[in-house]
This record gives structure tokens, C-alpha cells and sequence, in this order.
């Protein structure tokens, strides 16, 4: 399975993104309204995720970047994927990174980038703004109800996360996924920069 693929159904499902907002039907669908607590969860959680906006940002670009790998006409570069990992490889093994970090590592990547890839990433939609549609459409995957014991909703961690480091990703249930999906990242990454 390839990171974009991982990244569409479980990085944006585990931040919760859509089931703040449209993705309440599916859980009115599950049994009557939310109770006050899973309430509380979901309004932390989107106190949470405003906090936390540019790691979310820096995720969707890497997700954006992977998708953009899958076309060889405006795919990384040699070059430009071995300065992507110069970048990314001192930050992967940190637990969290900061705002302002996510936001300058944001720039730093865009600033790798050709205007054609900046155009042909611009068309590529981001990773959350996938699930936020498909949570809106009444579905999605492995959202809130699809299985999922609502009462075991977990509260946010008191602390950020990395979203390079899928050790540090803040539903731990989503943790394997997307340590696996960062990895094939990384590995494909590295390949480019090979050559």
C-alpha cells in the first residue's frame, strides 16, 4: 500500500478532523446524540487540532509530495529528493515539533520545489480536506462508528506530535500505520535521491 493511500484513510481519520465537524451524522447514526462527554472529547480535540494547524499543514504537504512522486513527469528529482531528506532526516526521530518548526520545514520544502511541481501540488488535494469530504458525503473509512467503540474515543495528549514520526502520532491506535506509511516514505525518498 502506498503512503498517499495509508495517508487519505488513517492520518486525517485519527486526527479527528472530520468528526468534529461533519462527521457527527455517522455518530447520531450509531445510537441517538453524543453524549456530554464524548462531546467534551470531540470540542478538546478540536481545541486540539486549532493548536496543532501547521502540523496538520506539514502532513498534508508530505502526503501531497508522495502523491506527486507517483507522477514521473513531475515527481522529486535526484537531487531535490536527496535536499528533501537532508531536511526531513534530522527532524523524523523528534517526538514533536513546534508550529513555527512545521511552518519553516514547510517553507524550506516548498522552496525544493519547481513551479511545475508547486502547480501540479496545487491540484492535488490535500490528505484532511479528502476525509472532511468523505466524512460530509455520510461515509468514510473507519471513522466514528464504522466498528469503532465511540466510549473508548481516546482525549487528545497533552502535548504536539511529529508529523514525520509516526511514534509520536497522537491516536495511538493509528500508530503502526503511519509509522509503516512514514517509513515507506522514507524509503521511497531515499530511492529517489539514489537515482
Amino acid at each position: 500500500m502506498t503512503w498517499s493511500s495509508f495517508r487519505n484513510s488513517i492520518f486525517a481519520a485519527a486526527l479527528v478532523v472530520g468528526v468534529l465537524t461533519v462527521g457527527m451524522p455517522s455518530v447520531k447514526a450509531q445510537g441517538g446524540p453524543p453524549s456530554p462527554a464524548l462531546m467534551a472529547k470531540f470540542k478538546a480535540w478540536g481545541k486540539y487540532n486549532e493548536q496543532h494547524k501547521k502540523l496538520t499543514t506539514l502532513g498534508d504537504q508530505i502526503g501531497k509530495i508522495s502523491k506527486l512522486n507517483e507522477d514521473a513527469s513531475n515527481g522529486l528529482d535526484k537531487a531535490q529528493a536527496a535536499k528533501m531528506l537532508a531536511l526531513l532526516n534530522p527532524l523524523k526521530s523528534k517526538a514533536e515539533l513546534t508550529d513555527d518548526e512545521a511552518s519553516a520545514l514547510n517553507k524550506k520544502i516548498g522552496n525544493l520545489l519547481t513551479v511545475k511541481q508547486i502547480k501540479a501540488l496545487t491540484l492535488i488535494e490535500a490528505p484532511s480536506e479528502k476525509w472532511k469530504k468523505a466524512r460530509g458525503a455520510g461515509g468514510g473509512r473507519g471513522g466514528a462508528g464504522g466498528g469503532f467503540d465511540m466510549s473508548k474515543f481516546p482525549d487528545p495528549p497533552a502535548h504536539g506530535y511529529n508529523p514525520l514520526n509516526g511514534d509520536s502520532f497522537p491516536m495511538a491506535m493509528a500508530r503502526p500505520m503511519v509509522k509503516q506509511a512514514m517509513q515507506q516514505f522514507f524509503v521511497g525518498l531515499e530511492k529517489r535521491a539514489k537515482g
